[in-house]
């Protein structure tokens, strides 16, 4: 949530990426809005990059994430899951 936390009232607009791969636009439409995101992500490395990419005015607040939560999930719980493959 936003919250309007520098008192200007110009919430971000960003995209979300996990390493080079788009994976959602964020836009706040008021101060009070909040998000909730999840994904299952296949690492093909030790590492995970998530980026957050500035897609608003030079006005608008710098994006943010307030939290990010990471888990190792075992094989077994998504069968054929690869990291070519979808879940849907």
């Amino acid at each position: 949530m936003y919250g309007n936390y520098d008192g200007q009232n110009r919430p971000p607009r960003f995209d979300l990426y996990v390493g080079v791969n788009f994976w959602v636009t964020v836009l706040f439409l008021n101060a009070s809005q909040s998000f909730y995101y999840e994904i299952v992500h296949v690492s093909r490395t030790k590492n995970v990059s998530v980026c957050l990419v500035n897609t608003g005015a030079a006005w608008e607040a710098p994006p943010f994430i307030s939290g990010l939560e990471l888990r190792p999930l075992r094989d077994a719980n998504y069968g054929g899951a690869t990291e070519d493959s979808s879940l849907v």
